[in-house]
């Protein structure tokens, strides 16, 4: 079982407050910024989870193509692009710590 601290047993479920927190929120720069908190408590680790699977990653570009929309102002985009960056890690971590995280 991982460790506490900075550890998929906090990130999970810290970054699935910060989902419903978004998705309660009206304003879409609020919702990115809700999104924007979660995967940065998240953090990477999943990606070094060891296991007969490799994990391929490609949210790395969905984060930068949600900040490009929003320096263009298109903050309803750049919400819904970091919000499903971010459920998309919380499966990852799921599926990577299964038996340890539900």
């Amino acid at each position: 079982m991982p460790k506490a601290g900075r550890s998929a047993l906090i990130g999970v479920p810290s970054a699935r407050a910060w989902l419903a927190i978004g998705a309660s929120l009206v304003e879409p720069a609020a919702a990115y910024e809700a999104a924007r908190r979660g995967i940065e408590e998240l953090g990477a680790e999943y990606r070094g989870i060891p296991g007969p699977r490799h994990i391929m990653d490609d949210t790395g570009h969905s984060i930068l193509l949600a900040k490009m929309a929003v320096e263009q102002g298109d903050h309803a985009d750049a919400a819904e692009r970091m919000t499903t960056v971010l459920r998309w890690r919380v499966a990852a971590y799921v599926r990577g710590f299964k038996g340890a995280i539900e």
